[in-house]
């Protein structure tokens, strides 16, 4: 295995065409109070402005800069960025994306009183592309200031489905990860297409993560928030796909079990039901096209489980209006 350099940060910065909008991430990078990490970005431009302002305005030591010879895709640009890795630690973060300046002190300062977990999130604000407030921005339940350590029930697909109740909103963007434990997942996640893979992966292996209640990041919400990779390197934006987006649920939960089945110890026929109801909720009764990748679970199940789900439904609009 790989020596990595202790207490080490790698920052992962997959990026194309937007040197402005890496400008404002860069900037609150290097204002970070924590100091001992490495900048790795991998740049499927297809001009030299990212290569200009990172060899100007960023002409430090610590930044690797990798300009692509021929455009990767999202996919081959985040995992190219991921053999680059040579800290205890890495985050992957988008490139119009920014932060406070003790995301990353804070991070590894529970990563490393908590050795049993191997992911620590934060709270985010929450933006347009241009700026503004988001209209419906991310939250948390509980009040700024606190951190907890947190069953991966969380980042689990029945929970991601049916929320927990009381809420609890867990923002999974930019995480920080130990490199050891967490790099395989990660680089497999993203040979699906995004890091809901290597989310549920640990939701599902019942692995328990770090949660800082305070928002470390600012996430922008644009349309390419949307967009996946399909398998011929097409860019689609799944919310108009529907198609493409169950075939990616699909394709994560299946590559999952391949790959990661020793590990899974939450998987059961509730898991594979909400699984599968994604799916229909994407494509309807096509979806049973699917059905052979749930080992656990029958039509007859899947039937029976939205009976249920509307039943709830039902009672639930009731109660509401009396």
């Amino acid at each position: 295995m790989e020596q990595r350099v202790t207490d080490r940060v790698s920052i992962c910065i997959p990026t194309r065409n937007r040197p402005a909008l890496l400008r404002e991430l860069l900037d609150t990078v290097f204002a970070q109070t924590y100091g001992n990490y490495e900048v790795i970005i991998t740049d499927n431009s297809d001009n030299d402005e990212t290569r200009d302002l990172v060899a100007g305005r960023y002409a430090d030591p610590r930044v690797r800069y990798h300009k692509n010879e021929t455009n990767l895709g999202m996919d081959g640009n985040a995992r190219r960025a991921f053999s680059f890795i040579t800290g205890e630690f890495f985050t992957f973060t988008a490139d119009d994306d920014f932060w406070d300046a003790d995301n990353l002190r804070r991070k590894v300062d529970l990563l490393r009183r908590v050795p049993e977990v191997n992911a620590c999130f934060s709270n985010a604000h929450h933006i347009l592309m241009d700026g503004r407030p988001h209209p419906q921005p991310f939250h948390s339940t509980l009040r700024p200031g606190m951190e907890a350590v947190i069953d991966g029930y969380y980042l689990n697909p029945v929970s991601l489905h049916v929320p927990p109740s009381p809420p609890l909103f867990v923002n999974t963007l930019t995480g920080l990860y130990r490199t050891a434990q967490f790099l395989a997942p990660m680089v497999e996640s993203w040979e699906c297409g995004s890091e809901e893979y290597a989310h549920w992966y640990l939701g599902l292996s019942g692995q328990r993560l770090g949660y800082l209640f305070d928002p470390l990041i600012t996430i922008r919400d644009g349309e390419h928030n949307w967009e996946i990779q399909t398998g011929n390197g097409a860019v689609t934006n799944y919310r108009k796909s529907p198609e493409t987006r169950a075939a990616q649920l699909n394709r994560i939960y299946t590559t999952l079990r391949a790959r990661r089945g020793d590990e899974l110890t939450k998987i059961d026929r509730q898991v594979e039901l909400a699984v599968f109801t994604f799916l229909v909720e994407q494509i309807g009764q096509a979806a049973v096209q699917y059905i052979g990748s749930f080992p656990l679970i029958t039509v007859a199940d899947f039937n029976a489980y939205i009976q249920e789900r509307n039943r709830r439904q039902a009672v639930q609009t009731r109660t509401a209006q009396s």
